[in-house]
């Protein structure tokens, strides 16, 4: 069985992020052979180091994949998000088309060319995966695909992620790490407007930012303007950002939306308590007060960041729960016999 990942972007983040671990749990399956398919760009350095098939696409159109299909030949064509899902369908006769949603974006929810394309294309599909409960759910035509549909909750292995997180120390230590793409809709502006709250309470409370993206040069001037030089370090993209969350003390999100972040969960399994806004898969991963926090009110997201970066007590109770937590949710066995269901 040949299974081709397709996916639109060719960086690396979330959705990357779970193709990645999908591969990697199949990777003594001697009976499936699965290649990552994409656009060729920096993904390719992270493929490599993670030892991953890649098939690269000078572009993301109807004749690079067509070619990469007439190469492959496989059974199986996995499209990661609505664009990767789109052109996908288009080879339908070719071979079983698996779509898997990996965000609620607003498209989503309301009649859009996007939300249209996807409930067409959908009639060639056999089966939708949504990453969760909300993003299903409020799909604008969630009525006409829902027979087709389930949940696959992200995971992540845990055993991993802490051996990762052990590769190599770092001095410095943090109040608090962001680790994500700097885009619009990680509201990457409105944590640094929170975090100059916290600063304004707790002068020395210290902030790492994981991650590149269109909005760094942004960033910076904004923490050149107010003086948070001393506070919030820009550190970029880091292969292994496990080494920075295991320096800080909590996690701080604040997304306009979101499926389930693979950041949220690796925080998790290193035992960091996430203060985070209240986006669609962060619900079902935080329960108030026990692991984190989670509010769409500034007021209430900067009080919760203080209190943990200056309650040791509620801190290492809090971090405790998280990383009990994290062993339960992430079952990859689990989630493999999910896939098995639709992988034959």
């Amino acid at each position: 069985m040949k299974i081709m990942h397709l996916l639109a972007t060719n960086s690396f983040s979330g959705a990357e992020n779970v193709v990645c671990q999908i591969i990697d749990m199949y990777k003594n399956d001697k009976n499936l052979d699965m290649v990552y398919c994409s656009p060729n760009g920096k993904i390719k350095n992270k493929l490599v180091e993670k030892n991953i098939k890649f098939y690269p696409l000078n572009k993301l159109n109807y004749s690079s994949i067509k070619k990469a299909i007439m190469d492959f030949e496989p059974d199986i064509i996995h499209a990661h998000d609505i664009k990767a899902t789109i052109y996908a369908s288009l080879f339908s006769k070719k071979c079983k088309i698996i779509s898997h949603v990996h965000g609620n974006s607003i498209d989503m929810r309301k009649t859009s060319l996007k939300s249209l394309l996807f409930l067409i294309v959908s009639k060639k599909v056999e089966h939708i995966f949504w990453v969760s409960d909300s993003s299903l759910s409020q799909y604008k035509f969630y009525k006409q695909i829902c027979n087709k549909s389930s949940v696959l909750v992200n995971v992540v292995d845990k055993k991993e992620i802490i051996y990762n997180s052990k590769k190599f120390n770092i001095d410095e230590k943090y109040d608090a790490v962001f680790v994500g793409r700097l885009v619009k809709l990680k509201n990457p502006k409105r944590l640094l407007n929170i975090f100059l709250s916290v600063v304004g309470k707790v002068p020395t409370a210290k902030l790492a930012i994981v991650g590149n993206g269109p909005m760094y040069d942004e960033l910076k001037e904004y923490i050149n303007n107010n003086n948070l030089n001393n506070n919030v370090f820009l550190l970029g993209f880091q292969t292994n950002p496990y080494v920075y969350i295991k320096n800080s003390k909590i996690m701080l999100l604040t997304s306009i939306y979101e499926g389930t972040p693979m950041c949220a969960l690796e925080a998790l399994c290193l035992g960091k308590p996430i203060v985070s806004t209240p986006t669609d898969g962060m619900k079902d991963l935080i329960k108030q007060g026990f692991n984190g926090f989670l509010s769409d009110k500034d007021d209430e997201l900067i009080n919760n960041i203080i209190k943990l970066i200056t309650n040791d007590k509620k801190l290492l109770q809090m971090s405790k729960n998280a990383d009990n937590d994290s062993t339960k949710n992430n079952d990859i066995v689990k989630y493999k016999k999910v896939l098995n269901q639709y992988y034959k």
